[in-house]
């Protein structure tokens, strides 16, 4: 059962008054803010969460404070503080499990992810921006040797995982949290789905490094918004991403079709020129004119690029390759063509 935001909230506010009847004040209460180590202004963050606790950008708003109280904090409050930031950033986190990765990373890289990694955006940086710089710096291990369309699985099970250890850790420190079952439950759940966006992110790994492309030449385009069929490891065919029902990709492409006229495709360098010549031969049949051949960059971040060839197209030796010839050999000989039709 999913924790609500009520429960979220309820737990924390409830930290607040353990503290206050389980601990001798250090000083006498008074208004001022540092009379108090900041704990009064800490609640009032959590209180105004607490209106919409679901929302990334309420988040952003609670912990940028949080940051700017830091300089008060004592010890305890400072611990306090910690409970708060890593259990209220599960409900936003949680809310936003039915969405896809990609969508988990633009509503939450500059929102929440900050926080849970303790790796500060930059001044009007981008989420694109913001997730170049954790790839090139602390998850370089995890995103090197893997195409940028996977990092969001990725990145995903390193937030996770990062939060499940800080939740686990503030839980020890907190004297009262272990009588509390609200904070069992959310240590309970903050493993239970890292557990899950590790196995995503495993999966996402499988067929997403960049030798499962063909790598291209200087002289191919960037992709563009076409559909893409991908024929990976296992038999699996996707198009836009998503596995076919039943398998019938070809049934898949001629509904989606609309007044396009060209549909990517993507088919591992070791692959033959006879299989591409079969699917032109469908791509054809559902209403297509071009297909746009992907490969990817050599070097770092391994973006997609293309070679537009023509669905029209039946024998292997307008590419001036032969059908035996593998998709890498067929792209080299693309990119030669390109460099001979230019000059």
């Amino acid at each position: 059962m999913r924790l609500g935001a009520r429960a979220l909230l309820g737990a924390a506010l409830m930290l607040g008054v353990a503290c206050e009847t389980k601990r001798t004040p250090l000083v006498a209460e008074t208004d001022d803010e540092a009379a108090d180590f900041g704990r009064s202004a800490l609640r009032e963050a959590v209180v105004a969460l607490s209106a919409t606790p679901k929302n990334p950008q309420a988040y952003e708003v609670f912990a940028e404070r949080v940051a700017e109280l830091m300089p008060l904090f004592s010890r305890t409050v400072k611990r306090e503080a910690e409970l708060r930031l890593c259990t209220l950033a599960i409900a936003p986190l949680e809310a936003g499990l039915d969405q896809s990765p990609e969508r988990q990373m633009k509503a939450f890289a500059t929102t929440v992810w900050p926080s849970v990694l303790e790796f500060p955006k930059l001044e009007a940086e981008t989420t694109q921006d913001y997730v170049n710089r954790l790839c090139a710096s602390e998850f370089s291990l995890d995103c090197n040797n893997v195409i940028p369309e996977r990092w969001p699985s990725i990145l995903n099970a390193r937030v996770w995982r990062a939060l499940k250890n800080r939740v686990e850790l503030a839980y020890s420190r907190c004297r009262w949290c272990e009588d509390d079952k609200e904070f069992a439950d959310l240590v309970q759940r903050s493993h239970d789905i890292h557990l899950r966006m590790e196995l995503a992110a495993r999966r996402a790994v499988q067929g997403g490094t960049p030798s499962d492309w063909p790598v291209a030449g200087q002289n191919a385009e960037p992709l563009g918004d076409e559909v893409t069929i991908s024929f990976e490891a296992g038999g699996v065919v996707t198009v836009g991403g998503s596995a076919v029902d039943g398998g019938d990709w070809r049934g898949a492409i001629r509904s989606i079709r609309g007044d396009k006229t060209r549909v990517a495709l993507h088919l591992a360098p070791e692959r033959l020129v006879a299989d591409l010549l079969q699917v032109l031969r469908a791509v054809r049949t559902a209403g297509y004119t071009e297909v746009a051949l992907v490969a990817r960059r050599k070097e770092f971040p391994y973006e997609a690029v293309t070679y537009v060839v023509d669905a029209r197209t039946t024998k292997s030796s307008a590419f001036q390759v032969h059908n035996g010839d593998t998709i890498q050999m067929l792209v080299q000989a693309l990119d030669h063509r390109v460099v001979n039709e230019g000059s």
